[in-house]
This record gives structure tokens, sequence and C-alpha cells, in this order.
């Protein structure tokens, strides 16, 4: 599982370097980062038998969700004012 956040993580930076000028899609690998960060911190947790893991992986789950909400309604409101 490993595997898979660090290639989530490493897609996502190159997804951000890539896509500068599409906002959605740069909040989509945010959130695409914080996916994979939190893989590894659910995966570390497990293996030292450590709730905090799983505590900082729920809180950030969250955080992500709130600002990909938050970064979205943003992006809806500037295109109905500019259009």
């Amino acid at each position: 599982m490993q595997i898979f956040a660090i290639t989530t993580i490493i897609i996502s930076f190159l997804a951000i370097i890539r896509n500068k000028n599409n906002y959605i899609i740069l909040l989509l690998t945010l959130e695409l980062l914080l996916i994979g960060i939190c893989l590894i911190f659910l995966e570390s947790s497990l293996i030292l038998d450590d709730i905090n893991g799983i505590i900082s992986t729920i809180y950030l789950l969250t955080l992500g969700a709130i600002e990909s909400a938050i970064g979205l309604t943003i992006l809806i409101m500037y295109k109905k004012k500019n259009i």
C-alpha cells in the first residue's frame, strides 16, 4: 500500500506542476495529495499500533473535503460573476 501512496503523491506533484492554469484540476490534485499522505499515515499507524495516526488521518480527510468544497464554491461564484 505504501507504493500506491507514494505513486499518488508523485502523480499529484506532477499534475500540480503541469496544470497551473486549470484551478479545478489543481484542487483535485491537492485532494489526491492529501489522500496519499493519509494513506501513509494510516499504514504507519497500523504498523506501529498507534491510534494517533488514525486520528490524524480522519482529521486530514475532513480538512481535505472542506478545502475542496470551499474551493469549488469560490470557483463557481467567480465563474458566475464573470459570465
